[in-house]
């Protein structure tokens, strides 16, 4: 092995950094939630409504999503999406407003919005306070009443 590694440096360098990154972002799915929720609301199709890239969420754990979130909504739901390279392991998803409760709250200093997501199995998103107008904007009628308490 070492042989090959002394022949191939930047091939192994390549293949090394790869491997990790795959690592992290299956780690990442698995400790923010995605994955939970990817086994039910895996999105299907492609999603109709206002979207707003490049945004931030935070999922459990702490596990922040900063800058590489596509959020969007529209009456039926929210979609959710990771920019292009953090797809492995992070399948779109639409979470119907059926299956969301919310509640306003401060995080960080920050003024926010925590969306619960699925009824069986609960995952926590928070969001500023913005892009949660702007969701409940786009969803109209169809945006939860029920907050959490």
């Amino acid at each position: 092995m070492q042989l090959w590694v002394d022949k191939h440096p930047a091939l192994f360098a390549v293949a090394y950094g790869l491997s990790l990154f795959l690592t992290v972002s299956r780690i990442a799915s698995w400790w923010s939630g995605w994955a939970v929720l990817a086994r039910r609301f895996r999105l299907r199709s492609k999603f109709i409504g206002s979207r707003w890239h490049f945004q931030s969420g935070q999922m459990r754990w702490l596990c922040g999503y900063n800058h590489c979130l596509t959020v969007g909504g529209n009456s039926e739901g929210l979609s959710l999406s990771t920019s292009r390279l953090f797809r492995p392991f992070h399948p779109p998803q639409f979470i119907p407003w059926t299956e969301i409760s919310f509640v306003r709250k401060r995080a960080f200093f920050q003024a926010g919005v925590r969306y619960e997501l699925g009824r069986e199995a609960p995952m926590p998103l928070w969001v500023r306070e913005r892009l949660a107008e702007r969701v409940k904007a786009a969803a109209g009628q169809g945006y939860p009443v029920e907050t959490l308490d």
